[in-house]
């Protein structure tokens, strides 16, 4: 006799009764729904990268929608909007010239929104982790004050598989 060759070694041994093949379709299913759902959640993004860090993590870790790139994608049109206006007071201060045609409570908020936009940019690029905004934070707060059940499955990983 001859050893073995690596190409016919048996990497795992499974059973081919009807219990088994259920437990494999529920999981070809269930693999299907976290595909679909990372679409979503990556089309959404620019929503969801608001949201707490905790969240955006477990998300990541359920669906495989990097929590880094979704902070990311959310907080550069805002850090954008921000330096616009920051650039825009500053200018409207040394020479009194009108860039943006905004109120000025508009244009100090934006200059919140650098801010608030250039740390979580940071966060997000240098440490590849997530950062939510304060609004998001106080959007989930609501949600799960009004709705609980709602949060507590969206915060715990795999609850949004189908039943078994």
């Amino acid at each position: 006799l001859s050893p073995w060759e690596d190409r016919h070694t048996i990497r795992v041994l499974e059973p081919y009764d009807e219990t088994s093949e259920a437990r494999r379709a529920r999981a070809r299913i269930d693999d299907g729904l976290r595909r679909r759902r990372r679409r979503i959640l990556l089309f959404l993004s620019i929503l969801a990268g608001h949201l707490p860090a905790e969240v955006q993590d477990r998300w990541e870790h359920e669906y495989d929608a990097p929590a880094s790139l979704l902070t990311l994608i959310s907080a550069l049109p805002l850090f954008v909007f921000g330096f616009l206006c920051t650039f825009s007071l500053t200018i409207r201060a040394i020479a009194g010239t009108v860039l943006l045609p905004l109120p000025e409570t508009v244009l100090l908020f934006g200059v919140y929104l650098f801010v608030e936009s250039g740390f979580r940019l940071s966060v997000a690029w240098s440490q590849q982790r997530p950062a939510g905004s304060l609004a998001g934070h106080a959007a989930w707060e609501v949600v799960r004050r009004i709705r609980p059940a709602f949060a507590r499955d969206a915060e715990t990983p795999g609850s949004l598989r189908p039943p078994a």
